[in-house]
């Protein structure tokens, strides 16, 4: 198992540690697929014990693959304005929302009904 306090618990695509041990929440350090390694420490990364409990009973064979892209939420109070991030670095000063061909990360602005679908 790795750890270091700036990257955490390095874990596998199946939130892994080390054989049959798993890890999940924002201790953890895993590499997503669209931006590479990365640490979240948001409340939808807390939450995914349920993946890691799925994969820690089933054979080999069943295990899931971690495709989940941190989200956060900002609600602007008085002007009616919430603002949804979706697959963002909160730690960047600048964010680069397309990598190569590929979209990272948008920001939704009053539109929380299609969160999902981003």
């Amino acid at each position: 198992m790795t750890w270091s306090s700036s990257v955490g618990i390095v874990v596998n695509a199946e939130l892994e540690a080390l054989a049959d041990i798993f890890v999940v929440g924002s201790t953890t350090s895993y590499c997503d697929e669209f931006v590479g390694p990365r640490r979240v420490d948001r409340y939808d990364q807390a939450v995914k014990g349920l993946l890691a409990g799925h994969n820690r009973v089933v054979p080999a064979r069943k295990k899931k693959v971690h495709r989940h892209q941190p989200v956060f939420r900002s609600n602007l109070l008085g002007i009616g304005v919430t603002v949804d991030g979706v697959g963002l670095d909160a730690s960047l000063q600048a964010m680069e929302y397309v990598k190569a061909t590929n979209i990272v990360g948008m920001v939704l602005w009053n539109a929380p009904n299609i969160l999902e679908k981003a």
